[in-house]
């Protein structure tokens, strides 16, 4: 049985979640991109993010990062070529910029890069298809 998005540490946000997609990445048409789509990410988002990334090997310098090189060696540029939606906010004392990085680097593994999103937000799908990663799924 899942636990509710209160037991699992989102608290306070509704994390609406849109209906599941044929198959991931479906969705990507950008239509529904607009910031008030958007969970501002707090302290309670953050923890949960960190356990679940942290659950799948995905943590600052974990195993998503070496997964994307580019096909001649070099290293990619720290520009993130994906536009973000909404205005950077700042982070939760418990999120930095090393776990933003981490996240968008499982996003790309997960070819959920079209959902990146400006620092300091979260985007509610994204956190049901990370959980559903953890669980199995």
């Amino acid at each position: 049985m899942r636990a509710s998005s209160a037991a699992r540490g989102i608290t306070g946000a509704s994390l609406p979640v849109p209906s599941e997609p044929a198959a991931r990445g479906a969705d990507e048409d950008n239509a529904w991109r607009h910031p008030a789509d958007l969970v501002p990410l707090d302290e309670d988002a953050a923890g949960e993010l960190r356990a679940l990334l942290t659950a799948l090997g995905g943590g600052p310098g974990g195993r998503f990062g070496t997964v994307y090189r580019r096909m001649s060696g070099e290293p990619a540029e720290d520009d993130d070529p994906h536009p973000a939606v909404g205005e950077p906010r700042p982070f939760p004392s418990n999120w930095d910029d090393a776990w933003q990085r981490a996240l968008h680097e499982w996003m790309d593994v997960a070819n959920l890069e079209a959902r990146i999103v400006a620092p300091g937000w979260v985007d509610p799908r994204v956190v049901e298809i990370l959980r559903s990663a953890q669980d199995g799924g």
